[in-house]
């Protein structure tokens, strides 16, 4: 199955004004089994570091829906590449932090918040008008998009629709998993988020293997009901989203990556289906 080694994470919205205002908020991930894929984890971001994440105070949020299909074209966002529900970070909305919001995060990465070694093989990510992601595979690495103040219900739509293209290496396709509340482990932070108990259940997001174009082509569609393999839940409960997850391929069961490959992805417009 595509989700087979992606293990999905604590779910921790943690330091959200800090955190996320400042975007310098990175998670230098090594395996899937302690990848944070959200705000308190967003990877490698394109800006300098100003603030390190806080602690949060557990409490319970509120999902959220999309006002509209689009999630980001990249334009009309903050540095280092969080987009707002309206996708206008230059005006938004009042109180829009109360509203979806999210942005984008790669793994492993240079963390200038912690106190560990630098990974072997970090990758780097730009959201300049695109999102580009580049960098050497020799480790488990991937990107995604984390999603905020909660889990977001995309209910309303059958799935999600991206322009994306570049080098993944030679089997030119990508691992796509949907984060979901019931397949994520509990959250530090969110106190409703994240339902799987991994003492009982291998914790694991539905996906699918995705054929990656070397040069830019039409966006491809993929439907929620497309995805499977998920734990303990098989497929997408598309009420509990909480992020978008891509890994790369030929990592062997250790996590490693014999030789090591160069990647270069670039993803356009993401927006959701009816």
């Amino acid at each position: 199955m595509a989700n087979s080694k992606i293990q999905t994470s604590t779910l921790a919205f943690t330091g959200v004004g800090a955190c996320l205002l400042s975007m310098g908020c990175s998670a230098g991930m090594s395996n899937p089994d302690s990848m944070d894929m959200t705000a308190n984890g967003l990877g490698h971001q394109s800006e300098p570091q100003t603030q390190c994440p806080t602690a949060c105070e557990p409490h319970t949020c509120q999902a959220v829906s999309p006002s509209d299909a689009l999630i980001t074209n990249w334009k009309d966002i903050a540095p280092g590449g969080m987009f707002v529900d309206d996708d206008s970070y230059a005006n938004p909305s009042p109180n829009w932090w109360e509203s979806f919001f999210g942005g984008p995060y790669v793994y492993p990465a240079i963390d200038p918040c912690s106190d560990g070694g630098l990974p072997a093989y970090p990758l780097a990510q730009t959201t300049a008008g695109k999102w580009n992601i580049t960098g050497r595979v020799g480790a488990w690495s991937g990107f995604g998009l984390w999603f905020a103040p909660c889990s977001v219900d995309m209910s309303a739509y059958r799935g999600v629709s991206l322009a994306i293209s570049g080098d993944v290496g030679e089997t030119a396709t990508l691992n796509f998993n949907v984060i979901t509340s019931e397949d994520s482990k509990p959250s530090e932070c969110l106190t409703n988020v994240g339902m799987c108990d991994p003492e009982t259940n291998t914790c694991a997001a539905p996906g699918k293997k995705l054929p990656i174009p070397s040069k830019p082509s039409a966006p491809v569609t993929i439907l929620w009901s497309e995805l499977s393999g998920g734990s303990p839940m098989d497929g997408v409960d598309p009420t509990q989203i909480v992020g978008f997850h891509f890994s790369f391929d030929r990592v062997d069961w250790n996590g490693a990556v014999t030789p090591p490959f160069p990647v270069d992805v670039t993803v356009g417009s993401i927006q959701l289906v009816k």
